[in-house]
């Protein structure tokens, strides 16, 4: 995941829409398990197809770091944010409601804040799921 993160798809991201991407992986990630790895790319391709459909930001920051009991990813960008809450609900669509879905599965959670001056998602996984599989 590491090496697509860093080379291919956030160049290539950046490349097609002119959203520049600062990427911050960290450097201890290592190999997760295939679950965890296909659960927190498809939420980096959902968010950045996000910023690049609905932000109007030029800019986003992508981080992916482990912590002791969990795999954070976080994808902050400076856009005109998600519409506001109805009845204290925000509105999400398929693919936001997708991602939920993936993370829950795994014992993780989709934590989203949104207003004028921008959108931040944070996907944590536990750990024990995130788990290495090249344990050194």
């Amino acid at each position: 995941m590491e090496f697509l993160l860093r080379g291919r798809y956030v160049d290539g991201f950046s490349e097609r829409s002119h959203i520049k991407v600062e990427l911050d992986l960290a450097a201890d990630l290592g190999r997760l398990s295939t679950d965890a790895e296909i659960a927190m790319f498809g939420v980096v391709q959902e968010c950045l197809t996000n910023v690049y459909r609905h932000s109007g930001s030029g800019w986003c920051s992508l981080k992916l770091e482990r912590q002791p009991d969990v795999l954070l990813l976080e994808i902050r960008d400076s856009g005109c944010g998600m519409p506001e809450p109805s009845n204290g609900v925000r509105p999400t669509g398929v693919g936001l409601r997708g991602m939920e879905e993936r993370l829950r599965q795994l014992d993780g959670t989709l934590k989203i804040d949104s207003d004028a001056n921008g959108t931040t998602i944070v996907a944590m996984l536990p750990v024990s799921e995130a788990g290495s599989e090249n344990a050194a």
